[in-house]
């Protein structure tokens, strides 16, 4: 193949009989065309024109090393309300056609049956960049990897974290691109082509609510929610922004109430009241509460988090109406003080002692929500971006990832205690978890490692790995149980926490597994749930509680949070659900039900969730989660 890069021809090795046994071969694969192999046939032509986002490439870049996150802004383009691809065409020829069907579902580790409900949640963008992928081609039945270059322009499906999935063009499944050595390129390269400008896209640490999508016609940005197709596209700037009141809230037993920002008075005392109708026919009970009058808490500081204790409340009895019995707790309602588009603001979560929970917003805010309301602790600087994970030590101290390390936030200042640079951390900023002992252990994303940071004793600032290699996991599925965590090749660790009996617990983006390390012992790697056969989600109806959590298999896995009695919450916003494992049994906490409410104040088996992604569970039982529109609890 003959490749013309900036006015000069580099010759490399001719192409193989077939190419696809050649470890070292890439294929060039232009926007206007359907590639090698293609499922079928849905060009659109011609193409539109892309503005090429070359201002988001690192400044020292090197051939092969440029890594962005799926979340990136401006990562992606595309024409506001309208696209490229037609998500149900795809949907009806993989119906039509079960054997391309069942070839398609083995890429993305799902079964025949899930394929429209996960097709449905991925979103149409236009690459701005050429992009390193692992292609699939079908021939004879099977899907046939081919690492692959889409040329800036190709029109892809994404993911909740920004990795594309499929190419509209043909239908291809794509899979985040695998490492090569004595590179060749095979095809005609397009101009402007760059084997040094190449970048590979990695999982956004936290699920995406709507991608920021550049319009090549206006010049402008704009924003395109998860899942749909454009009809939804708006204008960027339309975002309300963060008050500044303060506002007040409370728990009382049973229940979870908490003013929203709209309804915030300058008196201590609030009020919650259940608005949702009682469906026909229910029978069980549930409790709706009247008006509950709160006297102020007291509270004591520990570092930069506030801890609360409550002061004695007066509640008026309250009445109980007839509701159904059936999956999930009391009540889920809407945090307080954070806007309507709290939600989408947010990016982690990390439970306070006491009660309560810190998050970390797009904006840098460290925002602490608890019985006491909701108080800024402190806001990073504009050069630090967006905050990826947020962890609060025993000593009160922030732990906060950003794209240059970690950060520990004490007394209102800020110092970097990981290096990236030193550590060859990625530039994605990921989950933090700190253990009981103190040590903070962070993911790092684009190098599929976790890091462990010893804060006391004679190693304290030492920096080490526990998890990961530096290479991508080798398939789709688990690999490495039993073997010691940080000799084992890992997917990309999307979610990070702790349990009280120092176990670690991730999430791998890559195997769409729940995998822990042991801390204590040997660091031992295990996987406990996510590489099973039965779906958590198949056309809305939800795994049986009591399910093996071996047995589970996860559309995608968003959030993990360390429940005060042991084991985990999982969120999956792909299947729209949080499930809780304990003792290797699954159960549906909450989930997407279709037609039911998300007011607040309703209990969960009438509720619905919306776009998952970060949890927390505080010590008083209370599960914090980021919903499609705000910061959400539910009060166990």
């Amino acid at each position: 193949a003959v490749v013309v890069l900036g006015g000069g021809i580099f010759v490399f090795a001719a192409n193989s009989s077939s190419g696809r046994d050649n470890p070292t071969e890439v294929f060039l694969e232009p926007a206007d065309s359907v590639g090698e192999d293609p499922f079928i046939n849905l060009l659109k032509t011609p193409v539109p024109t892309v503005v090429l986002a070359n201002d988001l490439l690192p400044k020292d870049l090197k051939a092969g090393t440029a890594s962005l996150a799926g979340g990136t802004v401006g990562l992606y383009g595309g024409t506001l309300n309208d696209t490229q691809c037609d998500r149900e065409q795809i949907i009806t020829f993989l119906t039509q056609n079960p054997d391309h069907a069942k070839a398609w579902a083995s890429v993305q580790n799902i079964t025949v049956a899930q394929i429209p409900a996960y097709i449905r949640t991925l979103t149409p963008v236009q690459l701005r960049l050429d992009t390193r992928v692992t292609n699939h081609g079908y021939t004879n039945g099977t899907a046939n990897p081919l690492q692959s270059v889409l040329q800036a322009g190709t029109a892809v499906l994404v993911d909740r974290n920004g990795v594309p999935r499929a190419r509209c063009a043909c239908g291809n499944p794509l899979l985040p691109p695998q490492p090569t050595t004595n590179t060749t390129y095979t095809g005609k390269a397009w101009d402007g082509f760059d084997e040094a400008a190449l970048v590979r896209v990695t999982p956004n640490n936290t699920a995406v609510e709507a991608f920021v999508l550049h319009d090549a016609k206006t010049g402008k940005l704009f924003t395109r929610p998860v899942g749909t197709d454009g009809e939804q596209d708006a204008p960027l700037g339309a975002v309300s922004p963060k008050t500044t009141t303060p506002t007040t809230s409370a728990f009382t037993p049973g229940t979870a109430t908490v003013t929203s920002a709209a309804a915030t008075s300058s008196t201590d005392a609030v009020t919650t009241s259940s608005t949702d109708p009682e469906p026909p026919g229910t029978t069980g009970a549930t409790t709706t509460q009247r008006p509950t009058t709160t006297q102020r808490p007291t509270t004591t500081s520990r570092g930069s988090v506030t801890t609360t204790t409550e002061a004695p409340t007066t509640t008026v009895a309250p009445t109980t109406t007839e509701a159904p019995a059936g999956r999930g707790v009391e009540a889920v309602v809407t945090a307080a003080g954070l806007g309507p588009a709290a939600g989408a603001e947010v990016t982690a979560l990390s439970p306070v002692p006491g009660g309560g929970v810190v998050l970390a917003t797009r904006r840098g805010e460290l925002v602490q929500v608890d019985a006491g309301g909701t108080t800024e602790l402190f806001v990073l600087r504009a050069a630090d971006g967006e905050p990826g994970g947020v962890a609060v030590g025993p000593d009160g101290v922030l732990y906060v990832s950003v794209g240059r390390g970690l950060l520990a936030v004490d007394g209102g200042a800020a110092t970097l205690v990981i290096d990236a640079a030193d550590e060859d951390m990625g530039p994605t900023p990921g989950h933090v978890a700190v253990a009981p002992d103190g040590d903070v252990y962070v993911a790092d994303v684009d190098t599929n490692r976790i890091l462990r940071l010893t804060t006391a004793g004679a190693d304290a600032g030492d920096v080490d790995v526990v998890a990961g290699t530096g290479q991508p996991a080798p398939s789709d599925e688990p690999t490495g149980d039993g073997e010691p965590a940080d000799e084992v090749a890992i997917g990309a660790p999307v979610g990070l926490t702790i349990d009280p009996d120092g176990t670690l617990w991730f999430l791998d983006g890559t195997t769409r597994t729940v995998r822990t390390v042991s801390l204590v012992d040997d660091g031992e790697l295990a996987t406990v749930s996510g590489a099973g056969d039965t779906p958590l989600e198949s056309a809305g109806t939800y795994a049986d509680d009591g399910t093996a959590a071996g047995d589970l298999a996860f559309g995608t896995v968003d959030g993990i949070a360390a429940r005060p009695g042991g084991g985990v919450y999982v969120t999956d916003a792909a299947s729209g659900a949080i499930v809780s494992l304990v003792d290797g049994i699954a159960t549906v906490v909450a989930a997407r039900n279709a037609g039911q409410s998300a007011a607040d104040g309703v209990p969960m088996n009438r509720s619905s969730v919306r776009a998952l992604g970060a949890v927390a569970a505080d010590d008083t039982g209370a599960v914090w989660f980021r919903d499609a529109t705000a910061v959400r609890v539910i009060d166990r």
